[in-house]
């Protein structure tokens, strides 16, 4: 009795890991007390990233309000990039300087 061995080959791709891009449409603003500075959050799917994220603000400068719509949690999937409209309110007496706020996207498994 003869052996038979037979074999079949399965072709596969591994894609880089699921993730999301983040980031903001301008993050050089310039505003004057008493001013309104819109801008976006943008946030796109990579490698079939489709989760839910939730968004951090702060710290917060005194003199300054931050205003953003849809308080989240907000939703990234392939081919549906999302833009987040937020809205820094500067107070009439609102110190002149530099000043930073940070905002941070934290995805939801």
């Amino acid at each position: 009795m003869a052996i038979i061995t037979k074999a079949a080959t399965i072709h596969f791709v591994v894609n880089g890991e699921q993730d999301f891009l983040f980031g903001l449409s301008d993050d050089n603003l310039i505003g004057y007390a008493g001013d309104e500075i819109v801008f976006a959050i943008t946030a796109e799917s990579v490698n079939d990233f489709a989760r839910q994220f939730n968004l951090e603000v702060g710290p917060i400068p005194a003199g300054m309000a931050v205003n953003i719509g849809n308080p989240g949690p907000y939703t990234v999937a392939p081919g549906f990039p999302i833009g987040i409209q937020v809205i820094i309110v500067l107070a009439k007496d609102v110190v002149p300087g530099n000043y930073e706020i940070t905002f941070t996207a934290t995805s939801l498994w």
